[in-house]
C-alpha cells in the first residue's frame, strides 16, 4: 500500500473517534512530501531523521513528531499494512528537578508589607490591586491551596459563619472542603464587604479586577514578582529557580509541621489529617514536606518511621479514629 493511502486512512480512524486531528494531519502531509507517496514498507531511516531534523525544530517538536510517526507505524502494523517504520531514539531530557523554596514568616510580612505600598504595574488590575495581592496571599499561606484555587475561588464557596471553604477541581465541581482560622475570616469577610459589595452575583469570582472583570494567572504573577523585588527578596538556596506564589502552599505545610513537632503533638496523626487538608491523593502526601523541616528536629522524625522509611507514613487504628472525628 502507497504511504499517502496508509496514512489516510489512519486519519481517518482518528477522525471517526472524535478526534479533530488537524495539526498531525498536517505534519503527515509534510512526511509525505518529504519521502514522497512511497510504499509504507519502503520508508528508511534516514528518511525519518531527515524528515525530523528540519530547521528550526524545538526539541518538543521533535518529540512530537517522532511520537506521531510511531504511532502511525503502530497503526499500519496492527492493520497488516506494512512493517513497523525504523525510528531513531527518544531525546527525552532528564526531568528537571524543583526544589521548593521555604519562606520564612519575615518574608511573608515583608511580601505583605510590600502588597499594601506598592502600586499595581498592569491597569488590567484593580486600583485596589495591593489588598488584592495582600488578602490572596493571606489566603494562600492561611490555608496551603493551591495557586489556581485561590485563583478560582467564587464569593459562594466561604461561608463566614461556619468558617469554612469549598475548593473545587478543575471542572469546577467541588473537591473537599476545609474549615480556616478567625483572623483569617475577618480578613476575607473585611475584604468581601468593601471590594466585592457592588458585585450582585454570589456566584461571582472572590478576586475581580476593575469593574469586576476576572484576574487571570499572568496579572497575579506579574505582581508577586514585583513585590519580591520591592520586598528585596531572594532565593537564599543558591536555586537558580525563581520565587512563586505556588512556594506559599510549601510554607504553609513546613511551618504546620515545625509547630506541631515543638508542641510535640503525634504526627502520626496529623500529617494524614495534613493531607486531607490540602487536599493530596493519599494520606501520606504531606509526609514529603518533612525534609525541608529544621535540621534540629531530624532525631525525632527518625524515630516515627522505625522501617528506615520504607514505608511512605504509618498509618494506625488510632490514625484512622482520630480522622473519622476531625
Amino acid at each position: 500500500m502507497k504511504l499517502q493511502h496508509g496514512i489516510q486512512r489512519y486519519i481517518d480512524d482518528k477522525r471517526a473517534a472524535g478526534l479533530n486531528f488537524s495539526a498531525d494531519s498536517e505534519w503527515l502531509a509534510s512526511f509525505i512530501r518529504h519521502v514522497g507517496d512511497i510504499a509504507c514498507g519502503s520508508v528508511s531511516l534516514q528518511q525519518v531523521v531527515t524528515f525530523l531534523e528540519s530547521p528550526r525544530k524545538s526539541p518538543s517538536t521533535w518529540e512530537r513528531k517522532r511520537y506521531l510517526l510511531a504511532r502511525l507505524s503502530r497503526f499500519l502494523v496492527l492493520n497488516e499494512i506494512s512493517e513497523p517504520f525504523p525510528l531513531p531514539a527518544p531525546r527525552r531530557p532528564p526531568p528537571r528537578k524543583v526544589f521548593p523554596y521555604i519562606y520564612t514568616q519575615g518574608e511573608i510580612r515583608q511580601l505583605l508589607s510590600a502588597a499594601v505600598e506598592a502600586e499595581c504595574p498592569s491597569k488590567g488590575v484593580c486600583l485596589a490591586a495591593g489588598h488584592v495581592m495582600r488578602t490572596y496571599l493571606l489566603l494562600l499561606y492561611g490555608t496551603g491551596i493551591s495557586v489556581s484555587e485561590g485563583r478560582n475561588l467564587i464569593r459562594s464557596d466561604i461561608d463566614f459563619k461556619l468558617k469554612t471553604l469549598v475548593i473545587r477541581n478543575s471542572r469546577g465541581k467541588p473537591s473537599r472542603k476545609i474549615p480556616f482560622g478567625l483572623d483569617l475570616c475577618l480578613i476575607l469577610s473585611s475584604y468581601d464587604r468593601i471590594y466585592n459589595s457592588k458585585l450582585s452575583e454570589k456566584g461571582g469570582r472572590f478576586f475581580n479586577g476593575q469593574g469586576g472583570q476576572r484576574l487571570n494567572r499572568y496579572h497575579f504573577e506579574r505582581c508577586f514578582r514585583n513585590l519580591c523585588l520591592t520586598a528585596k527578596i531572594t532565593r537564599r538556596d543558591g536555586t537558580p529557580s525563581p520565587l512563586k506564589m505556588r512556594y506559599l502552599r510549601d510554607s504553609f505545610a513546613v511551618h504546620r509541621l515545625t509547630t506541631w513537632i515543638k508542641k510535640g503533638v503525634d504526627l502520626n496523626r496529623m500529617i494524614p489529617a495534613l493531607s486531607a487538608y490540602m487536599g493530596f491523593v493519599w494520606l501520606g502526601g504531606s509526609a514529603r514536606y518533612l525534609r525541608f523541616t529544621p535540621e534540629y528536629y531530624r532525631s525525632q522524625l527518625n524515630k516515627l518511621r522505625p522501617d528506615g522509611g520504607k514505608q511512605p507514613w504509618r498509618i494506625d487504628p488510632r490514625t484512622v479514629d482520630f480522622l473519622l472525628n476531625i
